[in-house]
């Protein structure tokens, strides 16, 4: 049932008998069952991950899902007190969009004024899987989709505004040998004349030949 590192400290437990799986449970426990290793584990889980973007419902879920874990197995474990530090706290906060983070201050403060105590993890998990709740419902999942459309036309219309501005504010193109309103590889006058013609126009308003 090991892996690695887990599998090469309990090799040797084959050669103990009946009393060997004993010892390997022994040996896994002490190098990495621990509470502190366990909450550490799950912390890291927790937390290394990309922050939210608004109205990514199935983000939320996943972090929602990983919250669970942690407050499950260390509240089995007894080990609360370190799950519900300020310094995990805000580690959870900084995953999540501003409007949320919000949510949560406003929530924190409450639980601080009205119930006189410090807000706990099960607190914040609380609120998310509420707020979760409510934009998994077809009004919260429409409400997601309008926005997600309405930033994509402001951005089309941003990108218009900003290709007109450079529309009306680029200088008009004008012919070298002629002063007409098109490029010079276009001008009749040029096109016209035979290859010293040509050639003479070019080195009069000393264009380039390469192109």
């Amino acid at each position: 049932m090991c892996t690695n590192k887990a599998r090469s400290y309990i090799e040797c437990c084959d050669l103990l008998g009946d009393s060997g799986y004993e010892e390997a449970k022994r040996i896994l426990k002490m190098q990495f069952g621990q509470p502190h290793m366990i909450l550490s584990s799950l912390m890291r889980d927790l937390t290394d991950r990309q922050p939210i973007r608004p109205n990514d419902s199935d983000a939320l879920w996943d972090l929602i899902a990983a919250m669970k874990k942690c407050h499950v197995t260390l509240t089995k474990l007894g080990y609360t007190s370190d799950l519900n530090s300020t310094t995990n706290l805000l580690k959870v906060q900084d995953l999540l969009p501003s409007y949320l983070q919000t949510a949560w201050i406003k929530s924190a403060h409450d639980i601080l004024t009205k119930e006189n105590r410090e807000p706990i993890f099960n607190d914040l998990l609380t609120l998310l899987v509420g707020k979760a709740e409510v934009s998994s419902t077809m009004f919260g999942k429409y409400l997601a989709e309008s926005r997600s459309t309405n930033k994509k036309k402001q951005s089309q219309r941003q990108i218009n505004v900003r290709s007109n501005h450079i529309s009306s504010t680029s200088k008009p193109v004008k012919c070298f040998i002629c002063d007409g309103a098109h490029k010079v590889y276009s001008c009749k006058k040029l096109l016209g004349g035979d290859y010293e013609q040509r050639v003479n126009m070019s080195m009069s308003k000393r264009l380039c030949f390469r192109c």
